[in-house]
């Protein structure tokens, strides 16, 4: 998922982008969809390239890790992807579990490839806060791997 709204200038989340990140939680244990998947058993948010930089997958993921009681891992960046995703293949802990990882626009639809995606669009559009990917593994073969859009109307500006 991308992270929440952002202001015009700033490395943190905008008001409204607090707001989604504050709502979260209450909307993955209220969506049907989400629901079925069933509770988070980790969680990923792209940390910054260095100090004074982007914080917004933190925070907007921190609300759901302190829902859940998850440890939120920070520990890669947008120019370790391949990292995340060995990461999560081989984590025992993930196995047909749901993970739930956040970052910026520009990493969703390269993760999404990284876990044997083959029609990720190329592009996340500018504009879209509202919505996430859900990857499905298949028997755990990368070949079965199936890619599912999901919107997130949580805020009253949220379109379908």
């Amino acid at each position: 998922m991308r992270h929440a709204e952002k202001p015009f200038s700033g490395n943190s989340l905008s008001e409204a982008g607090h707001l989604r990140a504050t709502l979260l939680p209450e909307y993955f244990e209220s969506n049907k969809t989400i629901a079925e998947l069933g509770p988070p058993a980790a969680m990923y948010a792209i940390a910054p390239v260095s100090v004074g930089r982007s914080v917004r997958s933190i925070q907007t993921l921190l609300p759901m890790a302190n829902h859940f009681k998850i440890t939120l891992n920070q520990k890669y960046t947008k120019y370790q992807l391949e990292e995340l995703a060995e990461a999560v293949k081989t984590d025992n802990q993930s196995a047909d579990a749901t993970v739930i990882i956040c970052c910026n626009r520009g990493s969703i639809p390269v993760l999404a490839r990284l876990f044997g995606v083959k029609n990720a669009p190329e592009i996340w559009s500018s504009e879209i806060y509202n919505k996430l990917w859900i990857v499905n593994f298949k028997e755990n073969e990368n070949e079965n791997v199936s890619l599912d859009e999901l919107s997130l109307n949580i805020l009253p500006s949220d379109i379908s």
